[in-house]
């Protein structure tokens, strides 16, 4: 049968298999048919990233953007201002999220246009780029519908960003240390309709800082903070009580004071379900931990070779269900967080950035619980170190015989 007798719904599933967009550009080449068909997957489409610059500006964007887009499938190269406007208007004016990375040439009236030709869009990342004051004013004002904002790595021209934001509902944002002043103008925009908020804070004077701040956020669900001074994670603890607070990450590296120190009674954090955890210091660690009794979802960095106390923090968390671990490899951290197997209500865990050695004493160490305890249902996932693509599915015991490097195994 030949190719050009096949019905256009077949088709269509080939073109939504490419694995590349040089592949989608050389098959719609084809012919006049499949030109069309591809137009008309491309109008299906419902997010699209422009490049200008490097692609590994990429990494700049946060989690949210990140897994709303296809990197093989979905990533225009060289763009400019030009070849962006005609991709919106004429080849996907229905995508709903949109990552704008070092695309040069856009003027005031093109940033404006973009929001007229993407009507449906809701997430909008941008990176390595310079925009005025007058161009994101241009640009929210087109943009009624936006919901998502990522500027993760973006750094500010401007101080007045805000002035036209739109009611958003989640905003990845980067603080320097002339950036604050932008936490209120946020808040005066977005206090009763942020959902999620992320931010990348640099070192400044916490101390005259927090006390002067009291900021509301009622309605939000999930929280990341990134590069911290524990004071600073002090206010978002502040935040966290004050809200309904669900999801939360803090990532402290800077450590003037430990959180044993702080009145517990007013720090708690009863409503978070969630937590992403990475401190250097290993006390600061159990005195955050203890603050947050009802997670049921732990992802921890412990980068310390002294882990009694963080491991005593965990023990302490009645309620945990699912645990996450990176931890330094050293054999004093595995004996560790052997009694971490234990724990009575934990129904799945993962430890990461093992060395061989490691993996091979706590997988004997599982096959000899699941030995004696038949019955034990706990899902587990071992890490080697660099282990971030292949995976292993055993069914009934551990083989203590995958030892090769990138290399996860599986329990089940």
């Amino acid at each position: 049968m030949s190719f050009d007798l096949l019905p256009d719904e077949i088709i269509l599933n080939v073109i939504s298999s490419l694995e590349s967009s040089k592949e989608f550009a050389a098959f719609s080449a084809t012919s006049k048919r499949l030109n069309i068909l591809c137009d008309q997957h491309l109008q299906s489409r419902k997010s699209f990233v422009a490049v200008g610059s490097d692609v590994k500006h990429l990494n700049s964007l946060h989690e949210w953007s990140k897994d709303q887009i296809d990197k093989k499938k979905e990533i225009g190269y060289q763009m400019n201002a030009q070849k962006l406007l005609f991709v919106l208007e004429k080849k996907m004016p229905n995508i709903e999220t949109l990552c704008i990375i070092g695309v040069k040439g856009l003027n005031m009236k093109n940033y404006f246009l973009i929001g007229q030709y993407a009507l449906n869009l809701k997430h909008l990342a941008i990176a390595d780029m310079i925009i005025t004051e007058r161009q994101w004013c241009k640009l929210f004002s087109s943009c009624q519908r936006l919901e998502t904002l990522d500027l993760w790595w973006y750094t500010f021209s401007t101080t007045k960003f805000w002035l036209k934001l739109p009611k958003l509902k989640r905003l990845a944002i980067k603080l320097g240390k002339q950036d604050y002043d932008k936490l209120y103008g946020i808040h005066a925009r977005l206090k009763n309709s942020l959902e999620s908020l992320a931010i990348i804070c640099f070192p400044i004077e916490t101390k005259l800082f927090i006390p002067n701040l009291k900021l509301r956020y009622p309605n939000l669900r999930e929280l990341h903070t990134n590069m911290i001074s524990t004071f600073m994670a002090y206010f978002i603890l502040a935040i966290a009580k004050q809200g309904k607070i669900e999801k939360l990450r803090l990532h402290v590296l800077f450590s003037p004071f430990s959180f044993d120190y702080v009145d517990c009674s007013q720090t708690n954090v009863l409503s978070v379900k969630s937590l992403d955890l990475m401190v250097y210091a290993p006390d600061e660690c159990h005195g955050l931990l203890v603050k947050f009794p009802n997670v049921e979802k732990l992802h921890i960095t412990l980068s310390s070779k002294r882990n009694e106390r963080p491991i005593a923090g965990i023990l302490s968390l009645r309620n945990l269900k699912e645990l996450s671990l990176f931890i330094e490899p050293c054999r004093k951290n595995i004996d560790a967080i052997e009694i971490l197997f234990d724990i009575p209500q934990l129904h799945r865990i993962s430890v990461k950035n093992l060395k061989k050695s490691h993996f091979r004493r706590v997988a004997e160490v599982l096959n000899e619980k699941f030995r004696l305890n038949p019955e034990w249902n706990l899902k587990i996932k071992l890490y080697t170190i660099y282990a971030h693509f292949r995976e292993v599915d055993v069914n009934e015991k551990i083989q203590v015989n995958y030892m090769e490097p990138q290399r996860i195994l599986t329990l089940r």
